[in-house]
């Protein structure tokens, strides 16, 4: 094991810091250096599905309220009510469902 590994062990001797901040057991640190740019990569494309909702709904709601074409109201009325597409959609090519956070 490398130093950095001897170093963050805790009294226990299981659980490592990876990147001092994260608790996590030996084998999940080394997983964790192993994939971290895979991993890196997979929480930029959750967030960025996360963020084009929420600009999504929000562009949504400020259209809503100055729009006066009762056609376009009821498409923006759509987005508001569901606001979490791009994660839904994300969650499909992800093979399941993905659980709301927050």
């Amino acid at each position: 094991m490398s130093e950095e590994g001897d170093s963050a062990k805790n009294s226990f001797g299981l659980l490592y810091w990876p990147g001092n901040a994260t608790l996590c057991t030996r084998a999940l640190y080394l997983f964790l250096s192993d994939y971290r740019k895979a991993f890196d990569y997979l929480f930029f494309v959750v967030h960025l599905a996360g963020r084009a909702d929420e600009v999504r709904t929000s562009a949504a709601k400020t259209l809503y309220e100055i729009s006066d074409d009762d056609e376009k109201k009821k498409k923006y009325e759509e987005t508001i009510k569901s606001p979490d597409v791009m994660i839904k959609q994300w969650g499909g090519y992800a093979g399941g469902s993905v659980a709301q956070i927050g």
